[in-house]
């Protein structure tokens, strides 16, 4: 989307092809993931029992090729104003639905490594819950917001005025973040303080490593929108928030399917067929004594949900 009044002229070429090509290389990003996990999926997600999780697991991680796919045929195609705003809104509501699922996916993957603690569970799901509404809400407010006019080039022109960009709608998502990344970082304390399981080093390193970067982009959202340079620089990293949010709840649910399938090809465990057995953690090793004088702890392999 492009801003009539905003420099360089909206038909400059330049800009035309700049976005292009950024929606191009996000979509195509999106895809060599997806090629790179389908054996994973395959493997690991196909046997599972229908469940609420796993129904999350599979929106989050198709409907980003929907979004991004109109995303990207609005920036090459030549459209009439109401063709305009009819697609965009469909790709922004797409887009914040898939946000949604990310978000809750995070949430649900956090409350679980806490064992479903009410004193984490109430708090994070009312903080997710005022997440999702204030997005929803400023959302609506600027499709709302949203007047295309005709252009002299491919992509879609929007009148210009004020309120085309959501400044702090990423704010709710950067504090969830946060929230969601320090309680996993002191759960990965706790762990590694108690076990030794390579698994767990990578599902908790993976796991701060990927809200780290969402963190970043969030920061990059909530700040981009002071800049003094055009509208559409402005949002330009809104898509690869919300594909790189998809693809790391993805690779989290893999890690986590794929020790859930090893652990049941052991015999360790059925295969879970609950939302929170699909989210939390396989069973660990678990500390059965502790010796007072000396300080040892001693690890047996035993169930305890992480």
């Amino acid at each position: 989307m492009y801003e009539a009044s905003d420099p360089p002229t909206f038909w400059d070429p330049t800009i035309i092809t700049c976005l292009f090509f950024m929606g191009l290389t996000i979509l195509v990003k999106e895809t060599y993931d997806y090629i790179c996990t389908l054996d994973q999926e395959v493997a690991f997600a196909w046997p599972c029992p229908p469940s609420f999780g796993m129904f999350l697991f599979y929106l989050n991680r198709y409907i980003p090729f929907i979004d991004q796919s109109v995303s990207l045929y609005l920036r090459l195609s030549i459209n009439s104003p109401e063709m305009c705003s009819h697609l965009t809104k469909w790709a922004l509501w797409f887009i914040c639905f898939g946000i949604f699922i990310s978000q809750l996916l995070i949430t649900l993957r956090t409350c679980a490594i806490w064992g479903a603690r009410r004193q984490v569970t109430i708090p994070l799901a009312g903080l997710t819950v005022a997440t999702i509404a204030f997005f929803a809400s400023q959302s609506a407010i600027l499709m709302n917001s949203l007047e295309f006019i005709e252009g002299h080039a491919r992509g879609c022109y929007i009148k210009p005025g004020p309120g085309k960009v959501m400044d702090l709608v990423f704010l709710p998502n950067f504090i969830s973040d946060f929230v969601a990344i320090t309680l996993t970082t002191i759960k990965a304390y706790q762990h590694f303080r108690l076990s030794c399981s390579s698994w767990l080093d990578q599902f908790y390193r993976d796991g701060v490593l990927y809200c780290t970067f969402i963190l970043v982009l969030s920061l990059i959202n909530i700040i981009s929108p002071s800049f003094p340079v055009p509208l559409y620089y402005k949002a330009i990293m809104h898509s690869p928030t919300r594909v790189f949010h998809s693809i790391f709840c993805n690779r989290v649910m893999l890690l986590i399917l794929e020790q859930r399938h090893e652990s049941a090809q052991r015999g360790r465990r059925p295969e879970a067929t609950e939302t929170m057995q699909i989210f939390s953690t396989v069973f660990m090793e678990r500390i059965t004594s502790v010796d007072t004088s000396t300080g040892q702890i001693s690890i047996n392999s035993g169930p305890n949900a992480a």
